[in-house]
């Protein structure tokens, strides 16, 4: 992709994204715009040689840049990152200022890997390499910061606590084979596990504001990627740092869910500070879901091993 191309598609997306925000704020926003960027969001494993990658932008943000810089520091080699979510986050100085959260993976075969992310409900607008995408994920992180015409309801009130003793059941090894598509089901759990926390983070955004606590719940996978044992950092009642992993299922309660090695681990070093925050009876046409808290160690609930990794010594 040349940088003449990426520079028009960052101008649509640009332009998209700020059509969306205008739903939420009164006053017009200004049609200058400027850039801040957050490289490698999604902090890629350098061992993934079918892209370039770049280790030394990880946790690099890049402040109120314009539009060539962004490119400059985009376009590289002609190649560019494979997803950039972007989203209005401010006004400053008369202009409007844009949030770009960048994949560390660089590609030039943009459309193609596109292609893998579309579902039965989505279409391929083939005349664009670059995705407009997460433009709800702004709305539910910086809606606070516009003024408002109608709202939709609470979050407080859109997830449902539920008080809940949790049991672990045990089961047995099947040696039964079996057709199962993955990659639709992984796309699947993959959009509604999103869905589930930003529906969270926005609760936690609305529980802090209602205890007068000013401090904002940071969205830590989608800043820097899987891998912390958590997905969002909020704050107690006494102000203080808790941890929340957000399971999340379109099921009923007693549907299975998987813990990563980091996320028990993380559990174990941060125990009462740690919370897992089990969303279920997911509605994602009105955004709302029953959930329930399990604090600290989750090491009871880790009975049923599926997977093991092998490492070899050379």
């Amino acid at each position: 992709m040349t940088k003449d191309d990426f520079l028009k598609l960052l101008r649509h997306s640009s332009a998209i994204a700020s059509g969306f925000a205008k739903n939420y704020v009164l006053d017009e926003l200004p049609k200058d715009f400027t850039y801040s960027v957050t490289l490698n969001a999604s902090s890629d494993d350098p061992s993934l040689t079918q892209f370039d990658i770049y280790p030394n932008d990880n946790g690099k943000i890049v402040e109120l840049v314009e539009e060539k810089e962004v490119i400059e520091l985009l376009c590289r080699k002609d190649k560019v990152p494979v997803w950039i979510d972007i989203s209005v986050e401010s006004v400053y100085k008369a202009k409007t200022i844009f949030r770009l959260l960048c994949a560390g993976r660089y590609s030039d075969k943009l459309l193609e890997l596109h292609k893998t992310r579309i579902k039965e409900q989505e279409y391929l607008d083939s005349s664009y390499h670059i995705l407009t995408q997460d433009i709800i994920y702004a709305a539910v992180k910086y809606i606070d910061k516009f003024d408002k015409g109608e709202q939709q309801e609470s979050a407080l009130k859109r997830l449902i606590k539920v008080d809940k003793t949790v049991t672990v059941i045990s089961d047995k090894a099947v040696l039964k084979g079996s057709f199962t598509n993955y990659i639709e089901n992984e796309k699947e759990k993959k959009r509604i596990g999103d869905l589930g926390e930003l529906l969270v983070l926005q609760h936690e955004q609305e529980k802090l504001k209602s205890l007068g606590i000013n401090k904002e719940p940071q969205h830590k996978s989608k800043a820097e990627g899987d891998g912390l044992g958590y997905d969002i950092l909020s704050f107690d009642e006494d102000g203080n740092e808790i941890f929340i992993e957000v399971k999340t299922t379109s099921n009923g309660v007693g549907t299975p869910f998987y813990i990563t090695r980091n996320e028990l681990e993380r559990s174990r070093q941060d125990g009462k500070k740690f919370f897992l925050y089990r969303l279920y009876e997911f509605d994602d046409t009105n955004n709302k879901a029953k959930y329930y808290k399990q604090q600290g160690d989750l090491t009871e609930l880790c009975v049923n091993p599926i997977l093991y990794r092998a490492i070899v010594s050379e």
